[in-house]
């Protein structure tokens, strides 16, 4: 296919990565403004008051004998009249028939190891597990809501595996340089994703939350960003055949003037996961990738 753009363009102002183009036969390029739908930039009282009643029954000795051991002595007038033990004497009300131990004791605030509340940064969730110390350079603040610790990060920082366990790392993800697109985003728990624009070139590194070998208009538009400087230099453009108009691929293209190539990153069909850099700037210059190209990820 050529690869010769003649591109067909509205002048005003560039809508960061907004508006894309169609290009004909790999031939030339037309805007077309709703394609650009995705944007580029992503805490007992134990009452042992058991009185237990001590009533004393033992006024009188049962067993009590007189005389010298000969049974024929014993004085049967000296035996104990059960009568005198009154029973009803006895005051049931000093009676604890709860074994003198409180049933409910206020176990709300304890934990087993008896360390105290588990919902501290102290003991988060459980005895020792702490949160983060903070302040440090990367974690303004710390609580806990009884299960996980949650923190405030200084700007830079994200805390990206917040849902993960107690979390007892504070905000472990740098916002490196070179992220774009969403710059506060986390990949599924993890920290920002790195790419190239190039692959083949030193220090085209990028950074954003979508799987590596994984292509988007999202991806491509950060790719262009990287390049760029600015999603404001970037355009979405189609890739169409020569023969019949078919789609040939989608990409993102450098189109700005600001920019000294226009470049693109191809992201789907024939042009998926490669990239063209043109040999100057501005929309005449761009033009579509293919597997001769320069790859991508």
């Amino acid at each position: 296919m050529s690869r010769t753009a003649a591109f067909v363009w509205s002048l005003g102002s560039l809508v960061a990565l907004a508006g894309c183009a169609s290009i004909a036969g790999l031939d030339s390029i037309q805007e077309c403004p709703n394609c650009f739908g995705e944007g580029g930039a992503t805490d007992a009282t134990v009452d042992a008051a058991g009185d237990g009643a001590s009533g004393d029954d033992t006024t009188g000795d049962d067993s009590s004998t007189s005389g010298d051991g000969d049974a024929s002595t014993v004085d049967s007038s000296m035996k104990v009249d059960s009568s005198t033990h009154d029973s009803s004497t006895v005051d049931s009300s000093k009676a604890d028939t709860g074994g003198g131990v409180d049933a409910a004791p206020d176990t709300s605030t304890l934990s087993d190891s008896g360390c105290g509340s588990t919902s501290t940064v102290q003991n988060c969730g459980a005895c020792g597990q702490a949160c983060a110390s903070t302040p440090s350079s990367t974690t303004q603040s710390a609580s806990c809501n009884g299960t996980t610790c949650s923190y405030t990060c200084k700007p830079g920082n994200l805390d990206c595996n917040a849902s993960i366990g107690y979390d007892p790392d504070g905000c472990e993800c740098p916002v490196v340089a070179g992220t774009y697109g969403s710059t506060q985003c986390c990949a599924a728990g993890n920290c920002p994703i790195q790419h190239n624009y190039d692959t083949q070139q030193v220090g085209t590194t990028f950074y954003d939350c979508t799987p590596s070998g994984t292509y988007s208009q999202t991806l491509a538009a950060d790719a262009c960003h990287a390049y760029a400087g600015a999603s404001a230099q970037c355009t979405s453009y189609t890739c169409t055949y020569v023969d019949g108009g078919a789609i040939a691929g989608d990409m993102v293209c450098s189109d700005g003037t600001s920019t000294p190539n226009c470049a693109c990153w191809g992201y789907d069909y024939a042009t998926k996961g490669y990239m063209l850099i043109g040999s100057g700037s501005g929309s005449s210059n761009c033009g579509c990738p293919d597997s001769t190209n320069s790859p991508w990820n």
